[in-house]
């Protein structure tokens, strides 16, 4: 998912119109890249694993990203790729550090199947 605007983070603070608007944003993006990307619907448990990608390699703690990434999975519960956020439905987001790439956030989605069967979708 490409980066749209600069992403939200656990020790910012911004007043609470601001971080609507950017909550809005963010979700929306991510229900429309969602829907594009042809993911079908994931009924079962889902582990989720999100590499963000930041084009400096300054220090950071990705960790801080957790309001940009569940904006985005609201998202993918707007567009009906994950039948809900909640803690029975999904495992994570298990934010991980990306290099080398334009800034965004590559998300594997892993449908946890019956015994040892698993789906992943990446996009």
């Amino acid at each position: 998912m490409p980066k749209i605007a600069d992403y939200m983070n656990a020790n910012h603070r911004p007043n609470r119109w601001e971080k609507a608007r950017q909550t809005k944003e963010w979700r929306e993006h991510a229900a429309e890249c969602a829907r594009r990307s042809g993911v079908p619907p994931l009924a079962g448990v889902v582990r989720v694993i999100a590499t963000v990608h930041i084009k400096d390699n300054r220090r950071r703690e990705v960790s801080n990203t957790f309001p940009t990434l569940k904006a985005i999975l609201d998202g993918f519960v707007d567009a009906n790729v994950l039948a809900d956020d909640s803690d029975k439905h999904v495992i994570g987001p298990d934010p991980r550090r990306g290099y080398g790439s334009e800034p965004c956030i590559v998300f594997e989605l892993i449908e946890i199947g019956e015994g040892d069967e698993s789906t992943s979708h990446r996009g």
